[in-house]
């Protein structure tokens, strides 16, 4: 599997999500209100809001 997963590069699986802020830079109290935009899963969109 090291060849699929791992590291962010091209050729492996991505997991991610999108929010609609950065909740390291943000106000912590604005965290809980952080929306997801969109989640990838194994490199496939699974779900998106824009």
């Amino acid at each position: 599997m090291e060849d699929k997963i791992g590291s962010p590069t091209p050729g492996k699986y991505a997991d991610l999500i999108v929010l609609d802020r950065d909740i390291f830079t943000c106000d912590p109290i604005a965290i809980k209100d952080t929306q997801v935009l969109g989640t990838m899963i194994n490199g496939e969109r699974k779900w998106r809001a824009f």
